[in-house]
């Protein structure tokens, strides 16, 4: 009886502590077999060969119903470049429907999936920085798509008629992270000679004074209340914050780029204090 206890034992320990490997298991949905995998992601049923997408949700797609993971990272990232401005227009929407529509050649499913991920992600508490990195990292071998991201993001960006701030320095981060070739198209851009515009749709330029710069980082203007400033000011330092950043395990590079952001910011921020005497 002893032996027989401590045979138990050893087989209740295996079963539930030692002996689960993290299988997932699910039914193929194309033959209905049952399956073993791993890991979300794209699996080759070994029964009858077809290819099946298990999602992180536990929703399992046929093949040409799931988008892969770098679209869906797209996705996610023109939902974070509308919402950068706060208000996801109509004409965004329209635009990054064109472009599904027109570059990206996806079935049915797949569109309805993208639209999906893109609605999800408007208010999601993943930052653009992560998104771009993993974006970087998908397509490192592929640089062209990152240069269709890249005037994608721009294509977006003006649909309301200019270049609001917080779009320029989300902009601005994806140039700088994908590659050399996209950064040599995008000098002038990155040199501060583009065109951005502000809530009312003023552009700035080159031209512009040193205090009207202050406001331009801010996303703000000289006509801007108190409270908008706060409110814009905080909204940035939330989201360049370097702690925020540095728990992320992102690149030195990016890490680096938010910590100056976060300087740039809050220089704008104490010398717009003090010239309107903000408490």
């Amino acid at each position: 009886m002893e032996v027989l206890g401590f045979i138990a034992i050893c087989y209740f320990i295996s079963k539930f502590f030692g002996g689960n490997d993290n299988k997932i298991n699910l039914k193929c949905p194309y033959c209905r077999k049952d399956v073993n995998i791993d890991t979300p992601g794209f699996w080759n049923c070994p029964y009858c060969d077809n290819s099946f997408h298990y999602r992180s949700d536990g929703r399992v797609l046929l093949s040409d119903e799931a988008c892969n993971e770098g679209v869906i990272l797209i996705a996610q990232l023109f939902a974070k470049l509308a919402k950068a401005d706060d208000v996801v227009s109509r004409q965004e929407i329209d635009v990054v429907d064109r472009i599904v529509r027109n570059d990206l050649e996806l079935s049915d499913p797949q569109r309805k999936e993208f639209r999906e991920a893109f609605n999800e992600h408007k208010n999601s508490v993943l930052g653009y920085l992560e998104i771009i990195h993993q974006l970087n990292y998908f397509y490192r071998e592929t640089p062209q798509v990152l240069l269709f991201i890249v005037d994608s993001l721009f294509t977006i960006a003006r649909v309301d008629g200019g270049i609001h701030m917080s779009q320029e320095n989300f902009i601005h981060a994806a140039i700088e992270t994908f590659n050399t070739t996209i950064n040599m198209r995008y000098e002038d851009f990155l040199q501060g000679e583009g065109n951005s515009s502000n809530d009312n749709g003023n552009e700035y330029d080159n031209t512009d004074t040193a205090e009207d710069r202050y406001y331009h980082v801010l996303g703000c203007t000289a006509n801007s209340t108190n409270d908008e400033i706060k409110s814009a000011y905080k909204r940035l330092v939330q989201q360049y914050h370097p702690d925020k950043h540095v728990s992320k395990d992102l690149p030195e590079d990016m890490i680096e780029y938010a910590a100056n952001k976060f300087k740039e910011i809050r220089q704008a921020y104490e010398e717009i204090k003090k010239e309107r005497k903000i408490s």
